[in-house]
């Protein structure tokens, strides 16, 4: 039996997802746009880290971490599983198309996430074996 307990204090993005329900820390949300904000980079990029559990048969993916490399992730998370990337666009030159690609090259696997970082814009895709990859309804960034 799981006894992984939901977060108390969140605070949703958009619609309730069907199928599985993704949650970011806040601390991750905060290391990305900061990232995002000191970078003079037009493109960036990172690996998100995170855990899913099975609770009362709704999946959920936790995203407890981000780093920018993979030596970042043996170095300090460890018990953590790669779960997909970040990529923000900040001219927003990237084409649907061209980003999808990228993903689905470097994430094959069913249940990785993207999210998707352009303008003002934020958005989780996910790659579902039976439909490719679709955006996501919603989200919900937690606190700890």
């Amino acid at each position: 039996m799981n006894y992984y307990r939901l977060p108390k204090n969140i605070r949703q993005i958009g619609e309730n997802e069907e199928g599985i329900k993704i949650y970011l820390e806040d601390y991750v949300n905060t290391f990305i746009h900061r990232c995002i904000t000191s970078e003079e980079n037009e493109n960036i990029t990172g690996i998100l880290l995170g855990q899913r559990e099975r609770i009362n048969g709704i999946d959920y993916l936790f995203i407890k971490g981000a780093v920018d490399t993979e030596d970042d992730i043996k170095k300090n998370f460890k018990d953590l599983e790669v779960c997909g990337c970040f990529f923000f666009d900040k001219l927003e030159q990237t084409s649907r198309l061209q980003l999808t690609k990228m993903f689905e090259e470097s994430y094959p696997s069913e249940g990785q996430v993207l999210y998707y970082i352009h303008g003002q814009d934020e958005e989780f895709c996910i790659r579902d074996l039976q439909h490719g990859i679709r955006k996501v309804a919603g989200y919900c960034v937690y606190y700890e």
